[in-house]
């Protein structure tokens, strides 16, 4: 019988998490024991440690340590799409050159799908820089390039992908209209948005950019990633872009959500948002501003909406500060020229 020791506990916060997410992540400890238990990976080894260490919403990280010194990550997530996105996102990736790590595992355990991937003992580019040894213009060069190349994977459909047939990916949408009209101008979002800010018609201006969004971009989509920051790449000799929180959306969508306007931003941060915004654009010649703010409303919009759905007092503070942006005009000019130098 396998020895198994858990390091640490999952971490559970009942203040804002909702209850599936609570039982979900109280019951980790029972799901990677019976993965052990199964998988062909761990047949001959006989002692086992494991630690959590991700603390995101829909999702549960652990390393997994062999007694022979091998280490392996585990991710198990509520959502059987999310998994096969991020695992056709990585084999996306590769296609153009970005490098992920390997996947040794998929599999489904308690209703619920997991993978187990391959572990790098390296820091990741957040590690660096907050210990002063990071390389800012060679980090993020290479984080423009990655964020350019990610819209060169291109998709006929829209939504988080799904499947794959005979080389035809399928996703939640078939097309750019109603794919805008889902995720960036529900009604509850109007609904919940305007219990903060009654002045404004949000369900309109959400409405405008959505029809300036198809007036100027085409029909295809492109492999986003909403959650592009330096925590989510290890530092190799090619750095390995892990965790992406994978999206077929229109072009500029991930750029835009990088720039989404932030509270409290550490100086490195904004630092950093700037140059690799700078590094995008250089390679994005035919960059145009007026759907790029378009976008960054839209993705904003969306994010506050999901801040205020689980709402303390740091997401609502944050989703707060984003609407007083997007609610002005000026403001959005302000932002858009201060996270993207050379555009005034």
């Amino acid at each position: 019988m396998k020895k198994i020791e858990f390091i640490n506990s999952c971490k559970v916060d009942e203040s804002w998490m909702p209850n599936e997410e609570v039982s979900f992540r109280e019951n980790a400890n029972d799901y990677i024991a019976k993965v052990i238990s199964k998988s062909n990976l761990f047949t001959a080894i006989s002692e086992i440690k494991v630690s959590y260490f991700q603390e995101g919403v829909g999702s549960i990280v652990a390393k997994i340590e062999e007694v022979n010194g091998n280490t392996k990550v585990f991710k198990m997530i509520r959502s059987q799409r999310k998994v096969y996105a991020e695992i056709f996102s990585y084999k996306k990736y590769c296609e153009v050159g970005i490098s992920t790590p390997e996947i040794y595992e998929v599999g489904e355990v308690g209703s619920y799908p997991y993978y187990i991937m391959e572990y790098f003992d390296v820091p990741t580019y957040k590690d660096l820089i907050t210990k002063n040894k990071a390389n800012f213009s060679e980090i993020s060069e290479y984080m423009g390039k990655v964020l350019f190349k990610l819209e060169t994977i291109k998709e006929k459909a829209f939504g988080i992908p799904e499947d794959e047939k005979n080389g035809i990916v399928m996703a939640q949408h078939t097309n750019l209209q109603d794919y805008l009209e889902d995720q960036f101008n529900k009604p509850e979002y109007a609904k919940l948005i305007g219990k903060y800010v009654s002045t404004i018609n949000w369900s309109e201006i959400a409405s405008k950019h959505i029809n300036n969004i198809k007036l100027k971009v085409g029909s295809y989509s492109v492999l986003g990633n909403f959650d592009f920051t330096p925590h989510h790449f290890f530092v190799k000799e090619t750095p390995v872009l892990f965790d992406p929180d994978a999206e077929l959306v229109p072009e500029y969508f991930s750029a835009a959500f990088f720039c989404t306007p932030e509270i409290g931003y550490e100086d490195w941060k904004l630092d950093l948002r700037r140059k690799v915004m700078f590094s995008y654009k250089s390679m994005k010649i035919d960059f145009d501003k007026d759907v790029f703010a378009s976008a960054l409303w839209l993705v904003s919009y969306r994010k506050c909406f999901r801040l205020l759905q689980l709402p303390n007092e740091k997401r609502t503070a944050r989703a707060i500060n984003m609407l007083d942006v997007i609610a002005d005009n000026e403001k959005i000019e302000v932002h858009i020229n201060d996270s993207i130098p050379g555009l005034q």
